[in-house]
């Protein structure tokens, strides 16, 4: 696979923010590409339809019950020669992002992520962290907006690092980056459709 321009002309621009909480990047993924994951997911639906998750916690959340998240997901496999090539760029901009912002001793993404938040759902995923330690650890943390951002309300992904919330960009094909340790949110979206890309990236324990 040919190396990506508007890539390297993108990250000549410090598109992220001062304290390096999270790095983004515009345009990674083109309008037709954007539409090529969508199209992808609905050739899946009787998988996607099926891998609706609900899950529970103690605590609060804001429908007021038990439920940590609520959306439907598609796990993407990295053998489907379809979507190979957002493997290999998703592994590209890691690289690059990795290199210039946190310095992360990683190894290679766990998986990509189809992620559907729908308002007839109220669709949302509670504060939480990526964090799981096993033999490897998910260190870093990516998303994809896929959606036009005036398609839906609500959705926002938020950073909570303690002293300022953090919104993250919605602009469609942007990713962002940002350390799995960081409590972060999914507010419930209230009209239309949410989607996106997520993902990890997995690399020996912190020290």
């Amino acid at each position: 696979m040919g190396i990506d321009k508007r890539l390297y002309w993108s990250l000549d621009k410090d598109y992220s923010d001062k304290l390096h909480t999270y790095a983004y990047l515009d345009g990674f993924l083109s309008n037709q590409e954007c539409d090529m994951m969508l199209n992808y997911a609905i050739k899946h639906t009787e998988s996607f339809k099926n891998s609706t998750i609900i899950g529970l916690k103690n605590g609060a959340n804001p429908h007021g019950d038990d439920e940590v998240r609520r959306s439907n997901v598609l796990f993407l496999d990295n053998r489907d020669h379809e979507i190979r090539w957002l493997f290999n760029k998703l592994s590209d901009c890691v690289t690059k992002i990795n290199n210039r912002f946190f310095n992360f001793d990683l190894y290679g993404i766990e998986t990509i992520q189809f992620t559907n938040y729908d308002c007839n759902d109220k669709g949302f995923y509670c504060k939480h962290t990526d964090t799981l330690k096993h033999l490897l650890e998910r260190k870093l943390s990516c998303t994809v907006q896929l959606s036009d951002e005036n398609s839906y309300e609500g959705g926002d992904v938020i950073l909570h690092t303690g002293v300022d919330d953090n919104y993250l960009p919605k602009r469609r094909g942007t990713i962002v980056f940002f350390p799995s340790y960081i409590v972060h949110e999914v507010t419930p979206v209230t009209y239309g459709i949410r989607n996106s890309l997520v993902s990890w990236i997995q690399g020996p324990p912190f020290r």
